[in-house]
């Protein structure tokens, strides 16, 4: 991220630097969801691998990639969205990062996609992999930028940063199944299908029909929820969540006890 704002700054000015920081300070907050399960699941991780037990690493890395679909991709869909607007928020003269926002969100999609894979090789001791994985994106990442930033200006930053970040996550996961991790596909694939019926298709109309307004914006978030839920509740069972009734439904008091 830091090598990105300084090459930004020295190929194309201050100000257009000052403008991808901003849009970029957007999208890592949106990894918030991604580095709480880490804290959570990281210490499960490295206690089953500790005790030999290759089922239950495999299955906390499985269930928090789930959850983080779950939790992220809706929010990342909604910067792709409402990108324009989110930056007018900062002010007006950091509106041309908004394309280069919507390419970082939609880049997150396929970056937590793979879950926390990198803290999984950790907790299993490999740090050096980790370390060369983040050598190796580091390199891509500079000579992306390089390359694309004065062709197609903080887009090309954004794609840069997108690519580094996918290979980062990739050589990390190529390298865990040795170790015993295997990405949970179907389930990945079911629950960001049911982000983008919910969040997805209304974005790409609210592009195609130029009505990117707060009311809309709203009505976005209301309507997706709502849909959400209705598409996770149908989805429990594929993705192993609870059934959502039993999270609201008040317990019988047993008259046993009466």
């Amino acid at each position: 991220m830091w090598a990105d704002v300084i090459i930004v700054g020295i190929l194309l000015g201050p100000a257009a630097a000052g403008a991808w920081a901003a849009a970029s300070r957007f999208v890592t907050t949106g990894t918030m969801a991604m580095e709480a399960l880490r804290l959570q699941s990281a210490p499960a991780m490295a206690a089953a691998w500790e005790r030999g037990d290759r089922t239950a690493y495999d299955e906390v890395y499985r269930v928090t990639t789930v959850w983080l679909v779950l939790v992220s991709w809706p929010l990342f869909l909604g910067l792709a969205t409402w990108s324009p607007l989110v930056l007018g928020l900062v002010g007006p003269e950091f509106a041309e990062a908004a394309p280069a926002l919507a390419v970082m969100a939609l880049g997150m999609l396929a970056y937590v996609a793979m879950g926390n894979v990198n803290a999984a090789l950790l907790m299993a001791g490999r740090s050096g992999v980790t370390a060369g994985n983040t050598a190796v994106a580091l390199t891509l990442n500079v000579a992306l930028n390089l390359a694309l930033v004065p062709w197609v200006g903080l887009v090309g930053a954004a794609v840069a940063w997108a690519s580094c970040l996918a290979l980062d996550s990739a050589l990390c996961l190529v390298r865990g199944r040795r170790l015993g991790l295997r990405l949970p596909v179907r389930q990945v694939a079911l629950a960001g299908a049911a982000a983008l019926v919910a969040f997805g298709l209304p974005g790409l109309a609210v592009h195609l029909l130029g009505v990117a307004t707060l009311p809309v914006l709203a009505l976005h978030v209301a309507g997706g929820a709502a849909v959400y839920g209705v598409l996770l509740h149908l989805l429990r069972r594929p993705l192993d969540l609870p059934d959502v009734r039993t999270l609201v439904r008040r317990p019988r008091p047993n008259r046993r006890n009466r």
